[in-house]
């Protein structure tokens, strides 16, 4: 009897003992095309980039410029003006917390109306990881909230734009 508990107690002592590692999903978003009817789109990227993850949200938002902002009109002109972005990265208790910011200007101009509408978009994402991670992880979650702030900004321009 003693010799099945001592089994048993070994057993519930190594399973109870282990951590279970849960990975962390990658986010997919779901941004749509966003047609504006402009002529011309003018883009400007050269606003202020802060903080060592900024490079990495600015190519995410080239590329949804590039493919997701089309022009579909007779007349006008869209500027995208990027203000600035900023990263930072702070120690927390048994972890990390980074937080992303984005500042753009949206400039939609029509000359034969004269008129000019001017969408401003500020936003902020943040994750923190806490106990243990990989970098691999870091970066997983770097790129999530580099997408989440880039479908806020992408759903915000499609609600002002229809």
């Amino acid at each position: 009897m003693v010799k099945h508990l001592a089994l048993l107690f070994i057993f519930f002592l190594t399973n109870g003992c282990q951590k279970e590692v849960v990975p962390i999903e990658k986010y997919e978003s779901t941004n749509n095309k966003i047609y504006i009817n402009v002529v011309t789109k003018n883009i400007n990227l050269d606003g202020a980039i802060q903080g060592k993850y900024s490079k990495k949200l600015l190519k995410y938002i080239n590329n949804w410029i590039d493919n997701d902002i089309k022009t579909d009109g007779f007349e006008g002109n869209l500027i995208i003006q990027l203000v600035s972005i900023s990263s930072n990265e702070i120690l927390i208790n048994n972890g990390i917390r980074i937080q992303l910011e984005l500042e753009m200007d949206f400039i939609i101009t029509k000359t034969v109306l004269d008129k000019k509408k001017i969408i401003r978009f500020k936003g902020k994402e943040f994750f923190e990881i806490t106990g243990d991670y990989t970098l691999n992880d870091k970066e997983i979650q770097i790129n999530n909230i580099s997408k989440k702030i880039i479908e806020r900004l992408s759903n915000r321009l499609s609600k002002e734009i229809n």
